[in-house]
């Protein structure tokens, strides 16, 4: 699936995103979701999946923001552009995050 490739492999940038793939997929193999259902409830093959977990593929910001609306993880976070894991939560009184 070319449309997610990013063209960052092999830099800092890269390492910090794979780091960061890799410790989402434990936290959510701990919470009883496999690799095979992360693919499939994010729409992508499994293959995928293990391409990015290995680095043959860089983690894309198209899949970073699949994995944010399904598993509520920050896809900033995931890119290596922000520090918190966790969404933002817009305040609804000021319309900000």
């Amino acid at each position: 699936m070319p449309e997610f490739d990013a063209d960052d492999s092999g830099n800092a940038l890269a390492q910090l995103r794979n780091e960061r793939f890799l410790r989402l997929l434990e936290i959510l193999e701990k919470q009883g979701i496999s690799q095979k259902e992360a693919a499939r409830r994010t729409g992508v093959p499994s293959q995928y999946l293990n391409d990015v977990k290995s680095q043959r593929r860089s983690l894309s910001e198209r899949f970073a923001r699949r994995l944010q609306d399904e598993f509520h993880v920050n896809y900033q976070w995931l890119l290596g552009t922000q520090g918190s894991m966790e969404v933002p939560r817009l305040d609804v009184s000021t319309g900000q995050a």
